[in-house]
């Protein structure tokens, strides 16, 4: 057999190549290539077969098989050297992190292809390509590359979103009507510009109604009726101190309401004193009973609008409070407590909110219940549960009160106040703070405490706030003391000379820690 010099043996390997796949002609097409019919006479290269990383030419001996394998992987690495590297393409500069992922891709198929001569080209000249096109790329070329970018993200953004915002569209569980003039509504929207004024107040506006449970409920687990009634107790007597009448009667609206499936047409309102805990007892109801539970304050509200929301023709306008009740509750028959509705302004304006809190609780209508800033779709308020609270019955709209089932809270008495704190505030409120078997009161200490509440105050708001302060006060001298009792820089204005831990409170420590605090009153500062 007739012997190849290192010469002919490189420009065989090139025209191998060549013969095998057009895909390199152009890196070939300025070589020279000496007695290259010759060889192909030779080799007679028309039979060349590829296995695996061997070349097989079926009319040749093992040996000048083997040599032509040689030859071939001679071919691959003169291809590898000129491919780009994992470390050119991490070291680039005027790219962006996503963009070098991009090139390390196809970085990685150009690999998973070294088998395949062909596709591994292909790769390899895309890779290098764009390599030297971002390694001769000019500052005007870069930030051309990110306002086109930036564009591309914004526009892929907005079609993801609005991508989405179709699926929740036809996936929302409404009315297949109201449905329908969503579908309309996102239509219209993307037909409009993002810098439209008119895209963002529409866009909002789906996005709202979609927050809105309308047909979403919570069931209640009421398996054993007995069990249920027994656990919803057990909460009521653990949380919130007496108030025997108060939780009975609560316990017979939950029976006719959950058990008996009935509804009251009148509306359950806790009447007493300011600080009594009225807002307390319907917190503690809800929680025994597991539904959400929404808070409205209506002193001193004189817009009805505040109830029913903002026509959405205007800029900045939005739903009202009981749709943004729905929506933080998740579901459409959870409590809503109306709190001080004895207190709403007595101006021609407050009269539009009590015209509006007189339908929102009238069960006959308010199963259609319409939100200005969504007025186009009804909202069923019927399986809310409504519960008020006041202070002055007298003070009630004669037609509202007509709406009220009245629950009497009565106030507590001195002793009572003591058990209270003794019992359920103090050991809540030393556990706050870590104090818990470190600090200790005698009932004795608890009255002179309550004595620096507010006067004639049947109710244990500013009690608990004393109780929290004293706690909190000496949480921060235990933290600040020195070892030799002393406070150094730290000057506090209520320190305890010579303060040692266990501690039992006098009505002296009382004195130094609510100094503050005028006797009958809690108007103090922020520790």
């Amino acid at each position: 057999m007739n012997t190849i010099d290192s010469d002919d043996e490189l420009n065989l390997s090139n025209k191998i190549v060549k013969k095998r796949s057009n895909s390199i002609e152009s890196e070939l097409e300025n070589e020279k290539i000496d007695n290259f019919d010759e060889k192909c006479h030779m080799y007679n290269l028309g039979d060349l077969q590829l296995e695996g990383d061997n070349v097989i030419l079926g009319n040749k001996t093992k040996k000048e098989n083997k040599e032509l394998t040689e030859i071939f992987n001679k071919i691959k690495l003169n291809l590898y050297d000129k491919t780009v590297t994992i470390d050119t393409i991490l070291s680039l500069k005027n790219i962006s992190e996503i963009d070098k992922v991009k090139l390390v891709e196809k970085y990685c198929i150009m690999k998973n292809n070294e088998d395949n001569l062909e596709e591994y080209i292909k790769y390899r000249d895309i890779l290098k390509e764009e390599v030297t096109k971002i390694q001769t790329m000019t500052e005007e070329d870069i930030k051309n590359k990110e306002k086109m970018d930036f564009i591309i993200k914004k526009l892929e953004s907005l079609n993801k979103e609005t991508f989405d915002l179709k699926a929740k569209i036809i996936k929302f569980n409404i009315d297949d009507q109201y449905k329908s003039l969503l579908y309309d509504k996102y239509k219209l929207l993307d037909e409009m510009k993002e810098k439209d004024v008119e895209y963002f107040k529409l866009k909002n506006w789906i996005l709202q109604v979609l927050n809105i449970p309308f047909n979403k409920s919570i069931e209640l687990n009421i398996s054993n009726t007995n069990d249920f009634l027994k656990n919803i107790k057990i909460k009521l007597d653990t949380e919130l101190y007496g108030m025997k009448n108060v939780k009975e009667e609560l316990m017979l609206q939950i029976i006719n309401r959950f058990i008996k499936k009935r509804k009251s047409e009148l509306i359950p309102s806790l009447v007493g004193a300011a600080g009594i805990g009225k807002t307390k007892i319907i917190h503690v109801m809800a929680e025994s009973l597991n539904i959400p539970f929404y808070h409205i304050s209506l002193g001193g509200i004189k817009d009805g609008s505040y109830l029913d929301g903002f026509s959405n023709t205007y800029i900045g306008s939005r739903q009202g409070i009981i749709v943004d009740a729905l929506i933080k509750m998740g579901c459409n028959n959870g409590i809503i407590f109306f709190d001080e509705i004895d207190k709403i302004s007595e101006s021609i304006e407050g009269i539009e909110v009590v015209n509006q809190l007189i339908h929102i609780l009238d069960h006959t209508q308010n199963n259609i219940f319409y939100d200005k800033y969504i007025s186009e779709i009804p909202i069923d308020l019927s399986n809310i549960w409504f519960i008020c609270s006041l202070n002055n019955i007298d003070l009630i709209n004669p037609i509202l009160k007509n709406r009220l089932y009245i629950v009497d809270v009565e106030g507590y008495g001195i002793l009572q106040k003591i058990e209270i704190g003794q019992n359920i505030v103090i050991p809540k409120k030393l556990k706050e703070y870590n104090l818990d078997n470190l600090v200790f009161f005698e009932n004795i200490v608890i009255e002179h405490i309550i004595g620096k509440s507010k006067k004639n105050d049947t109710g244990v708001r500013e009690f608990k706030r004393n109780i929290d302060k004293i706690c909190k006060r000496l949480d921060i001298l235990r933290t600040s003391i020195n070892v030799d009792g002393t406070y150094g820089i730290l000057d506090w204005s209520f320190k305890i000379e010579n303060l040692k831990f266990p501690l039992k409170m006098t009505i002296k420590h009382i004195d130094i820690l609510l100094k503050d605090v005028i006797s009958g009153s809690n108007d103090s500062m922020f520790l």
